[in-house]
Protein backbone atom coordinates (compact mmCIF):
# COMPACT_ATOMS: atom_id res chain seq x y z
CA UNK A 1 0.00 0.00 0.00
CA UNK A 2 1.33 3.25 -1.04
CA UNK A 3 0.75 6.68 1.72
CA UNK A 4 2.43 10.02 0.53
CA UNK A 5 4.93 8.12 -1.98
CA UNK A 6 5.82 5.51 0.55
CA UNK A 7 5.21 1.83 -0.04
CA UNK A 8 3.94 0.30 3.27
CA UNK A 9 3.58 -4.07 4.12
CA UNK A 10 2.41 -5.23 7.09
CA UNK A 11 0.17 -8.24 7.68
CA UNK A 12 1.25 -12.24 7.92
CA UNK A 13 -0.51 -15.47 9.19
CA UNK A 14 1.25 -15.67 12.53
CA UNK A 15 0.34 -12.33 14.21
CA UNK A 16 2.47 -9.57 13.15
CA UNK A 17 2.91 -6.50 14.83
CA UNK A 18 4.80 -4.68 12.66
CA UNK A 19 4.90 -2.34 9.43
CA UNK A 20 7.47 -1.51 7.43
CA UNK A 21 8.16 0.49 4.52
CA UNK A 22 10.80 0.49 1.65
CA UNK A 23 13.12 3.44 0.73
CA UNK A 24 13.03 2.83 -3.27
CA UNK A 25 16.37 5.12 -3.05
CA UNK A 26 18.58 2.90 -1.14
CA UNK A 27 16.99 -0.34 -1.92
CA UNK A 28 15.78 -1.06 1.45
CA UNK A 29 12.99 -1.83 4.32
CA UNK A 30 12.72 -0.60 7.76
CA UNK A 31 9.94 -0.81 10.47
CA UNK A 32 7.72 2.46 10.36
CA UNK A 33 5.28 1.37 13.47
CA UNK A 34 4.42 -1.29 15.41
CA UNK A 35 0.92 -2.07 16.19
CA UNK A 36 -0.75 -2.36 19.21
CA UNK A 37 -2.33 -5.87 19.17
CA UNK A 38 -0.78 -8.79 17.32
CA UNK A 39 -2.90 -9.16 13.85
CA UNK A 40 -3.37 -11.99 11.71
CA UNK A 41 -4.12 -11.49 7.96
CA UNK A 42 -3.68 -7.67 8.20
CA UNK A 43 -5.48 -6.03 5.59
CA UNK A 44 -3.81 -2.58 4.66
CA UNK A 45 -5.39 0.57 2.90
CA UNK A 46 -5.22 4.47 3.02
CA UNK A 47 -7.71 7.03 3.06
CA UNK A 48 -7.23 10.95 3.48
CA UNK A 49 -3.31 11.16 4.21
CA UNK A 50 -3.44 8.01 7.14
CA UNK A 51 -3.22 3.84 7.20
CA UNK A 52 -5.97 2.00 8.36
CA UNK A 53 -5.35 -1.76 9.13
CA UNK A 54 -7.51 -4.41 9.71
CA UNK A 55 -6.96 -8.02 10.92
CA UNK A 56 -7.78 -10.61 13.39
CA UNK A 57 -6.02 -10.67 16.67
CA UNK A 58 -3.64 -13.92 17.35
CA UNK A 59 -2.99 -15.87 20.00
CA UNK A 60 -0.95 -18.94 20.43
CA UNK A 61 -4.25 -21.11 20.19
CA UNK A 62 -5.76 -19.63 17.10
CA UNK A 63 -6.79 -16.56 15.60
CA UNK A 64 -10.09 -14.77 16.52
CA UNK A 65 -12.84 -14.14 14.30
CA UNK A 66 -13.28 -10.43 15.31
CA UNK A 67 -11.61 -8.09 13.72
CA UNK A 68 -9.70 -5.11 14.79
CA UNK A 69 -9.55 -2.03 12.80
CA UNK A 70 -6.52 0.50 13.19
CA UNK A 71 -5.93 4.03 12.23
CA UNK A 72 -1.87 5.00 12.15
CA UNK A 73 -1.12 8.68 11.60
CA UNK A 74 2.30 8.88 9.60
CA UNK A 75 2.64 12.82 10.87
CA UNK A 76 2.06 11.74 14.55
CA UNK A 77 3.33 7.70 14.39
CA UNK A 78 0.55 7.14 16.51
CA UNK A 79 -2.05 4.58 16.64
CA UNK A 80 -5.66 4.79 16.74
CA UNK A 81 -8.18 1.71 17.78
CA UNK A 82 -11.27 2.04 15.67
CA UNK A 83 -15.26 0.48 16.11
CA UNK A 84 -14.90 -3.14 16.41
CA UNK A 85 -17.14 -4.83 13.22
CA UNK A 86 -19.88 -6.61 14.94
CA UNK A 87 -19.88 -9.59 12.87
CA UNK A 88 -16.97 -11.75 13.04
CA UNK A 89 -15.10 -12.75 10.00
CA UNK A 90 -11.55 -13.44 8.97
CA UNK A 91 -9.10 -12.75 5.77
CA UNK A 92 -10.94 -9.55 4.96
CA UNK A 93 -9.31 -7.66 2.49
CA UNK A 94 -9.71 -3.47 3.01
CA UNK A 95 -9.69 -0.93 0.37
CA UNK A 96 -10.85 2.91 0.85
CA UNK A 97 -13.30 4.07 -1.59
CA UNK A 98 -16.17 7.12 -1.53
CA UNK A 99 -14.28 8.50 1.96
CA UNK A 100 -15.14 4.75 3.81
CA UNK A 101 -12.89 1.53 4.50
CA UNK A 102 -14.57 -1.51 3.26
CA UNK A 103 -13.66 -4.66 4.31
CA UNK A 104 -13.97 -7.37 1.86
CA UNK A 105 -14.71 -11.05 1.56
CA UNK A 106 -13.58 -13.40 4.14
CA UNK A 107 -14.82 -15.86 5.83
CA UNK A 108 -17.42 -15.80 8.76
CA UNK A 109 -18.48 -19.75 8.76
CA UNK A 110 -21.90 -18.58 8.10
CA UNK A 111 -23.85 -17.06 5.51
CA UNK A 112 -23.50 -13.08 5.40
CA UNK A 113 -22.61 -9.76 4.04
CA UNK A 114 -19.72 -10.12 2.15
CA UNK A 115 -18.32 -7.03 3.20
CA UNK A 116 -17.94 -4.19 6.22
CA UNK A 117 -17.96 -0.56 5.73
CA UNK A 118 -16.28 1.42 8.49
CA UNK A 119 -17.11 5.50 7.97
CA UNK A 120 -14.71 7.54 9.78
Amino acid sequence: MTLNGVLYVGGGSLGERTIERYNAAGNSWAVAATLPDSLSRASLTTLRGQLYVSGNPYTPGGISGTIRLYRWDPATTTWTPLRTPTLARTDTEAAAMDGKIWLLGGSSGAEGPGMLVYTP
